[in-house]
């Protein structure tokens, strides 16, 4: 039998089609099998889920009913206490009113005497209610149910719960109006033997330091308010056909509420028909008892059938009455919600089953069809991976070649390459590298490189590179050390660790180095040394000059009348001559004092030294009816500068901008300023003469001039001075111009 394409072809699609066959077959056994049983756990699911159903819809009646009950106690006790405030209200307004009128004309003694007896007849709340009045003190002046208690002290009255009751009362009087209200248990009119809980509210009176009050029994409420409760619940229904309601039983267990029985109500269970209504009373009561929960119990149904069921009812206590509530619900009634839906489901379950095995015929179909499509590629793949097998040797080759190149290639490199495993052992060092360290390949192989190491570990990797960068110090085996400049990266093969590595002999490039910072710090030096010159030699320049001066002017004193025209003219160059060196001597000096003389860099606002500028220039802006504006950007912003530098600098600018104003218009100045970063980028933008492009440059030298002197006056070291200004505070600065239009100059200082 010969192996070749078609054999295998063939052999492959009949396995396929076997293959498939059985695969098929067994998921659609296997697909049939579980969506029966899914169905059957559906289902029982189902009849689970109603039930819970049903039972978390008697658990919402009941817990509405009793959210209903507490809602209406709690409006009741909101009911009495305004009821007691209004009495309250009345008996201080009247006690006022007396005090008021008789103050004055009567003792207090006997103001007090009316007052109580004003009050003390008063009744209400069906003859329970009355006025008390007592001292903040605790002592007892108006009690109309035990008058033999007045003028004593009750201030260690308690009740049955051992609540000191005058000590309350008299808290409470010391609350804002409104808010006066005291909870405490007390004998009620005709019952001397029990107390009740009773809602007090009193007021304070200040003109006799007293308190007036009076309460309201708590249950003389509650009973009308539990009458209309009951009403409500009698109307309660819920359920599919309305057939659910809520029974309610009181505290000595007798029936309270019963919709389907009327009859019953008022009844004990021993009362109720015996049988089944005698036995649901009694599973009702025991489970109140026990707490919250559920009984099953046969009932009649309330359609008028008279047939009995099951029912499944809801038994909670509300403690606040202790009143037990029950709901049910017929369970003949959820077995035909459950049986619709079992109907449902099985409909659904035969439909899946129905498309399963559709599904499971096509999937045979294609699946057929791509057996023998896949069959026929297959042929075709063997031939493509018997060609692919060629082009791989010759791939080989080509790699065989590119690796020999690269192994060449790094042999005779100029630089020293190591290569080495996970623990810096040397593995391979090409011949260069050798040559530099004087050793041979029997005695480097297999050698820790220590120095290498030792630095990878000391210089840590630059975020965002995958390689080492550093400079060490390497020691051949002569003892010469050689300072190396070194890139070392990581490398992984088959999940070993190694370490590649190139280094570089920088010794030569070093000592370079050291030569020029050594020249560098020279001539920082010299400069320094010129700057200080500079500064000593136009000092003492000065000195001859004013010399100059004086006996110019002694000599026009003297002889001034002596002189011919020419003689005057001639004294008056001179003179002018001594007093242009005399400037040019003092903007020297200044110019060497921007360095050396200037004060700390420190944050500070453009705003006041702008002001203190434009003040500085207030007569040359106001002689040529110019004007300088500014926005708020150049008034708050924040630099780092040398204020009086600062001022200067715009001093300068400015001024410049007002001397070569052209003639046929005043003069216009605008300053603005941007964020740049971390810097302010300046504009000095005026409407003046312009300057030429060719001499953008040349005006910032010390001495340039551009017009004559006779034209212009001046130095021509204004610009270099703001240069100077401007590059010591690490800025830069310069001009563009349009001639005829005006020009801009722009400088740049760090931001504070």
């Amino acid at each position: 039998m010969t192996l070749d394409e078609k054999f295998i072809s063939r052999l492959q699609l009949v396995g396929t089609v076997m293959a498939v066959s059985v695969l098929v077959l067994g998921l659609g056994f296997f697909f049939i099998r579980q969506i029966t049983a899914e169905g059957e756990d559906s289902i029982q699911a189902l009849e689970a889920q109603q039930i819970q159903s049903d039972q978390d819809l008697l658990v919402r009646q009941v817990e509405t009913a009793k959210a209903f009950l507490s809602s209406l106690r709690t409006h009741t006790e909101k009911l009495l206490k305004a009821e007691v405030r209004e009495q309250v209200d009345q008996a201080h307004a009247m006690a006022t009113a007396i005090y008021q009128r008789e103050k004055g004309k009567r003792s207090d003694a006997e103001i007090k005497t009316l007052i109580v007896e004003a009050l003390r007849p008063a009744r209400f709340f069906g003859g329970k209610g009355y006025f008390f009045i007592d001292g903040m003190d605790g002592s007892c002046v108006l009690l109309p149910i035990a008058p033999g208690r007045e003028g004593t002290s009750l201030m260690n009255n308690r009740d049955d719960t051992g609540r000191y009751i005058m000590r309350g009362l008299i808290e409470a009087a010391r609350l804002p109006v409104g808010d006066g209200f005291s909870r405490y248990r007390w004998f009620a009119p005709g019952n001397a033997a029990e107390m009740a809980d009773k809602i007090a509210y009193v007021r304070h009176f200040a003109p006799f330091d007293w308190l007036i009050g009076t309460g309201q029994y708590v249950s003389d409420v509650e009973g009308k308010l539990k009458g209309e409760a009951l009403d409500r619940l009698r109307l309660f229904r819920f359920g599919r056909d309305g057939n659910g309601y809520i029974a309610v039983f009181g505290e000595r267990d007798q029936v309270l509420v019963s919709p389907s029985r009327p009859t019953d109500e008022g009844k004990s269970p021993e009362q109720l028909e015996a049988g089944l209504y005698q036995e649901a009373g009694r599973l009702i009561i025991e489970q109140g008892r026990k707490g919250d929960g559920f009984v099953r119990y046969d009932w009649p149904r309330v359609d008028g059938s008279g047939t009995v069921s099951a029912k499944l009812t809801y038994v909670s206590r509300l403690e606040d009455w202790n009143w037990t509530l029950a709901a049910g619900l017929h369970l003949d009634e959820m077995t035909a919600a459950t049986a619709e839906r079992r109907a449902i489901l099985s409909r659904s379950i035969r439909d899946k089953l129905s498309l399963t095995l559709a599904a499971l015929a096509i999937g045979v179909t294609v699946a057929l069809g791509i057996g023998i499509w896949f069959s026929a590629l297959t042929g075709r793949l063997i031939g493509r991976y018997k060609d692919n097998l060629t082009r791989q040797n010759d791939e080989l080759r080509r790699s065989a070649r590119d690796l020999f190149l690269i192994s060449s290639m790094v042999d005779s490199s100029a630089e020293m390459v190591f290569l080495t495993d996970c623990q810096w052992r040397l593995i391979y060092a090409n011949p260069f590298a050798y040559q530099q360290l004087g050793g041979s390949p029997e005695e480097m192989l297999g050698q820790n490189l220590q120095e290498i190491s030792a630095a990878i570990a000391a210089s840590p990797m630059v975020e965002g590179e995958d390689h080492h960068r550093f400079e060490t110090n390497l020691t051949a085996k002569d003892g010469r050390v050689m300072i190396a400049e070194i890139v070392a990266k990581d490398l992984v093969h088959e999940d070993v660790l190694y370490h590649f590595a190139i280094a570089r002999d920088i010794s030569e490039r070093r000592r370079w180095q050291t030569d020029l910072e050594n020249k560098t710090t020279a001539l920082e030096r010299s400069n320094a040394d010129l700057e200080q010159f500079a500064y000593v030699a136009s000092h003492d320049l000065r000195e001859p000059l004013r010399m100059v001066a004086s006996y110019l002017s002694l000599l026009e004193r003297r002889y001034g009348e002596r002189l011919d025209k020419d003689g005057q003219e001639f004294l008056d160059f001179a003179r002018d001559g001594a007093q242009r060196l005399d400037r040019l001597v003092l903007d020297l000096l200044e110019f060497s004092r921007i360095d050396r003389k200037g004060a700390p860099i420190r944050g500070m606002v453009v705003g006041p030294a702008l002001q203190i500028a434009v003040r500085n220039l207030a007569m040359a802006i106001s002689e040529s009816g110019g004007r300088v504006d500014w926005g708020a950007d150049v008034e708050g912003a924040a630099i780092k500068g040398d204020a009086g530098q600062i001022v200067r600098l715009f001093q300068n600018l400015i001024g410049n901008a007002i001397k070569y104003r052209d003639p046929d218009r005043p003069p216009q100045v605008l300053i603005t300023g941007v964020e740049a970063g971390a810097s302010w980028e300046f504009r000095i933008t005026d409407n003046g003469i312009g300057i030429e492009p060719q001499y953008f440059e040349r005006i910032f030298g010390i001495f340039q001039r551009l017009h004559t002197r006779d034209k212009y006056d001046g130095t021509g070291i204004g610009l270099a001075v703001c240069k100077k200004i401007v590059e010591r505070h690490g800025g830069s600065i310069s001009v563009k111009s349009e001639m005829g239009k005006g020009s801009t100059f722009t400088f740049i200082l760090p931001k504070a």
